[in-house]
């Protein structure tokens, strides 16, 4: 196992609208300290469907050290906690598994 678990550097939020259009608005971008590991990324893609219903994701992708998003301007907040709760949780997860064996 991989011991790369990436925290998070900066968010970066452009101009929002009430509705996204993800043809026409710019993602959020969050930036993590490090390139995530074939693990950590196959287990956020999964944190992230099991969510989905829950919250409205729309487009979340993973390039590298970069996650980005989309959001309206009313759950940009709600949204970007929701996705750093995950970058902590996945992180103890991989360390507990590690643990474990």
């Amino acid at each position: 196992m991989d011991s790369r678990f990436p925290q998070v550097v900066d968010i970066d939020v452009p101009a929002l609208h009430k509705k996204v259009d993800n043809d026409e608005d710019e993602a959020i971008v969050i930036s993590l300290d490090t390139e995530p590991s074939d693990d950590w990324i196959q287990l956020f893609r999964g944190e992230v469907e099991q969510l989905r219903g829950k919250i409205v994701l729309a487009d979340v992708s993973i390039d590298g050290k970069k996650i980005s998003f989309f959001a309206s301007s009313g759950d940009y907040r709600q949204l970007g906690e929701v996705i750093k709760r995950l970058i902590s949780g996945i992180a103890y997860k991989l360390q507990s598994a590690r643990n474990a064996q």
